[in-house]
């Protein structure tokens, strides 16, 4: 029985080695063939993940405001107001999917000017923040079926959220925006129903990224010059980092527990950046300096870790830990 006993413990202890080493293995990947997605003054760039090998992907694209992946389709999106467009990941066939104006609506409805952008990957959607007038509307991914989706409205005024910021959260149907009209973060179904303030009182938020791993969500506040957390529902608010320049766009990779932000800068005196840490605000890295003005950024989080090859390697080690 002893003997059996530490036979267990021991392929225990082998298992979970090789898991720990598979893991490592997957991080190393991820900094060598993942790539960072972000936007300048008319163009749209990416670069690997350590901030070398940048290349231009797009340009005299206007002013980006918001970019989005659709790695299932290898697509990218983005929002150029009054706008929306997508291409392929390399830049190439490119499709504009919501125009201005849209057919056959009623007056308040029918005025598109989007600036943030959510995509639904398994449902073909695009959600999207409108500006003037405001609100959240959709559209599936190839342009078709444009929605007004209709939230509680404010007593003396005739529109209900300026999302500057618009995550979701496909599991629960939720989406969670940056409303700078409201001063505060809020959230509701994907329907407009059960629309919530959560508590969390800000005027100056630019990006917000959500960790539907941990539940919580990350925010910017650039006139400030932090970065805040807080758990989906509002509560357990913390600082994580302060003293940053004009911090805005956020992004997060959920593997390794690590947010990238821009730092917008201030032309001459402070260039743009890009840069890193742990969800905790340690280790903070620049991954991209110089440029005078960085808007967005989006992480190519698929192909910074293949999950198949590593399922592979666990079923392929238990079968053998069973086997002996």
């Amino acid at each position: 029985m002893s003997n059996q006993f530490l036979i267990s413990r021991l392929l225990l202890f082998i298992l979970v080695s090789v898991i720990l080493v598979i893991i490592i293995q997957d991080v190393g990947y991820a900094r060598r063939k993942g790539y960072i997605y972000f936007s300048e003054r008319d163009k749209i760039k990416r670069m690997k993940i350590n901030g070398s090998d940048v290349q231009e992907i797009l340009t005299d694209v206007g002013w980006v405001r918001d970019i989005a992946l659709d790695m299932s389709n290898r697509k990218i999106y983005w929002v150029t107001p009054p706008r929306i467009y997508r291409a392929n990941l390399d830049g190439s066939k490119i499709e504009m999917i919501v125009d201005k104006v849209a057919p056959n609506k009623p007056p308040r409805e029918a005025a598109n000017n989007p600036f943030s952008i959510a995509l639904d990957i398994e449902a073909n959607k695009v959600y999207w923040g409108n500006n003037v007038p405001w609100g959240i509307r959709s559209v599936n991914n190839d342009g078709s079926n444009i929605e007004h989706i209709e939230m509680e409205r404010n007593v003396l005024l005739p529109f209900s959220v300026d999302a500057e910021s618009l995550e979701l959260d496909a599991r629960d149907g939720k989406l969670y925006f940056a409303d700078s009209f409201n001063g505060t973060i809020a959230r509701a179904n994907v329907d407009g129903s059960n629309h919530e303030h959560l508590g969390i009182s800000m005027m100056d938020a630019w990006g917000l990224a959500l960790d539907l791993h941990n539940r919580r969500m990350y925010w910017t506040q650039v006139v400030t010059g932090i970065i805040r957390s807080a758990s989906f529902d509002g509560k357990d608010k913390t600082t994580i980092l302060t003293d940053l320049v004009n911090p805005g766009d956020i992004a997060l990779d959920m593997y390794s527990q690590e947010m990238y932000w821009v730092e917008k800068g201030i032309v001459k005196q402070k260039p743009g950046r890009i840069r890193r840490s742990n969800f905790d605000g340690s280790n903070v890295t620049d991954i991209f300096n110089g440029s005078k003005f960085i808007y967005e950024i989006a992480l190519d989080i698929d192909r910074f870790y293949d999950v198949k090859p590593t399922t592979e390697k666990l079923t392929t080690t238990w079968a053998n830990v069973k086997n002996h």
